[in-house]
């Protein structure tokens, strides 16, 4: 029962420090998250982001139980789409590319949930994180676009992929 109790709190102390570091992610994307909330306002065909961060949540609440069950086992595999997140976030800053700088952040939710959850936790929370990324697409198409879209996804998708296949 020691041993049970010491693991409850190393559990609870690992979740208050993933809390933080996940208000301390929002804090400092909050000027793209407010432009992103913005695009939805402002553009009915992306009106459906105000649809997909409550969805993602349920899902995770859905999940709820089979949460609790999974241990939680930071993974190293956090690192390589941290990485990637600050790149895409970096390329989004120097081009004043939207689209990056909103991926960026989905990036970044993915690699934290990673890094700090662990392998088998990630593989549980990888369907509400995909569909988070549903809400990043806030922009209109022109070539240009287009062809960023493309370049982007290029990148970060396969990445995406092999984290969730590595973790599972």
């Amino acid at each position: 029962p020691a041993m049970m109790a010491a693991g409850e709190g190393s559990r609870r102390a690992r979740l208050v420090v993933g809390a933080l570091v996940l208000g301390l992610a929002i804090a400092i994307y909050t000027p793209i998250l407010r432009g992103l909330v913005g695009n939805w306002i402002e553009n009915e065909d992306y009106s459906h982001g105000f649809l997909i961060v409550p969805l993602s949540l349920y899902f995770i609440w859905e999940r709820r139980e089979r949460l609790a069950s999974l241990p939680i086992e930071p993974s190293w595999w956090g690192l390589p789409l941290l990485l990637l997140s600050s790149v895409t976030l970096f390329i989004g800053r120097l081009g004043v590319e939207y689209m990056n700088l909103r991926v960026s952040f989905v990036l970044l939710l993915n690699g934290l949930a990673l890094l700090l959850l662990g392998r088998r936790m990630y593989r549980a929370l990888a369907f509400p994180l995909r569909l988070r990324a549903q809400a990043a697409e806030g922009y209109r198409f022109s070539p240009v676009n287009q062809y960023g879209l493309q370049l982007t996804a290029s990148y970060w998708n396969p990445i995406i992929e092999y984290a969730a296949a590595a973790s599972g």
